[in-house]
């Protein structure tokens, strides 16, 4: 999803009004400090524009035409605030019922409302459900439709992982240790390798198709620590050109509401990780980036031998600010 600035300030004030608006529920109560900051990084971060906090009344403007000539624009606005819905952890409908006003008025349909009722009534196996049907799209069939055969691996992963081992997969990706030290591939396989972990084909290894999560941890700079895990999945989303939006509450339920919608267990999910500066410099990144490995035809075969700098180049991925890492 590409990022789409509103250029005038009066656009900037009406973004600016929807957004606290939503946090608030019209001002029926005061925002949490997280909430603020979160308005605040998406102004700065996605949006371009510098947020003050009096700029601006936390109620619906009667019109939002100004922001109406943009249709990616609206849908972009949608979408976060659908994200701010969840920084408080707490299941409000009242910010829903905004949030469905904000859509009709901007004429935005919101196939993920039922996604988000998911997430705010803390049902993350139908989340999950959501969520793994949309990684058979993206990771297995690009876009198409699954085959049988792709939902056969990915029950095999989640049930009975050591059934995808394969002599001839593995010899290929150990191979890698003999590519340049600068290419994609090399870097690939010391990642896995630095980490302990079964490279595809290997006992315990990941099927082939999450080749292209481990590309992102490399391309962006970003390591594996919880924190990190969950900028590399909205750096993902916002690269992302179908179903972003779903991805954009992903990261948000698995990593800041404790809720395992990205793994079967709950000791993969974590509470309270969101820092907002972070996580919508991330997105940013990735909507500033020129590809997606999970929608693009991309394959890691035919890039393996370039290097890393000359991907990020050709990619667009610029360096992450230091101090928005984790």
């Amino acid at each position: 999803m590409r990022r789409i600035i509103p250029e005038t300030a009066n656009a900037q004030r009406v973004c600016s009004q929807i957004m606290l608006a939503t946090i608030t529920e019209e001002g029926q109560r005061p925002p949490l400090p997280l909430e603020m900051l979160s308005v605040q990084a998406i102004a700065e971060q996605i949006f371009d524009y510098e947020f003050l906090a009096n700029s601006a009344d936390p109620v619906l403007p009667d019109t939002l035409e100004v922001l109406a000539a943009s249709p990616g624009q609206r849908e972009l606005l949608v979408g976060l605030l659908m994200c701010l819905a969840l920084v408080s952890g707490e299941a409000r409908t009242e910010v829903v019922t905004v949030i469905d006003r904000v859509a009709a008025q901007l004429q935005v349909s919101l196939p993920q409302r039922d996604l988000l009722r998911f997430a705010l009534r803390r049902q993350p196996r139908r989340f999950l459900w959501r969520i793994t049907c949309n990684a058979a799209i993206d990771y297995w069939a690009k876009g198409g439709h699954p085959s049988l055969r792709d939902w056969a691996q990915i029950a095999r992963q989640a049930f009975i992982p050591q059934l995808l081992t394969s002599r001839q997969i593995a010899k290929r990706y150990q191979d890698l240790e003999r590519f340049p030290r600068e290419s994609l591939g090399r870097a690939v396989y010391d990642f896995y390798r630095s980490h302990e972990w079964a490279l595809p084909g290997e006992p315990k290894g990941m099927p082939e198709q999450f080749i292209v999560h481990e590309c992102t941890h490399v391309l962006t700079g970003y390591g594996t620590d919880p924190h990190s895990e969950m900028l590399t999945a909205v750096f993902t989303a916002g690269a992302k050109r179908r179903n972003a939006i779903d991805w954009f509450l992903l990261p948000l339920m698995q990593w800041h509401l404790k809720e395992p919608v990205a793994s079967l267990s709950r000791r993969d999910a974590y509470r309270g990780l969101l820092q907002p500066q972070k996580y919508f410099h991330a997105m940013r990144r990735g909507m500033d980036s020129r590809i997606s490995l999970m929608d693009d035809h991309w394959s890691f075969w035919e890039n393996a031998h370039h290097s890393v700098a000359a991907l990020c180049e050709r990619y667009n991925i610029r360096p992450a600010d230091p101090a928005l890492v984790s």
